[in-house]
């Protein structure tokens, strides 16, 4: 389980292969995605529809939204 977890965090070691790096991923409606994945120089797409994880992901990420201070310019 301890070699499942670590395979799962976001930060590798330097030089080790993760696999393909996720360049965007697009959500539409909370039912369909869009992946672009990039390897070895190749890019390669992933639309899924229905997509019951994009609706998840798209609830979780509203109810983390948070307000930022708006900046001044010139202050």
């Amino acid at each position: 389980m301890a070699s499942d977890i670590e395979s799962s965090l976001f930060c590798h070691e330097e030089g080790e292969h993760t696999g393909p790096s996720m360049k965007l991923l697009l959500m539409a409606d909370r039912r369909e995605s869009l992946s672009v994945m990039e390897e070895n120089g190749r890019l390669t797409g992933i639309f899924i529809c229905p997509d019951i994880y994009a609706g998840y992901l798209s609830r979780k990420i509203v109810q983390e939204i948070q307000p930022v201070d708006r900046s001044r310019r010139g202050a």
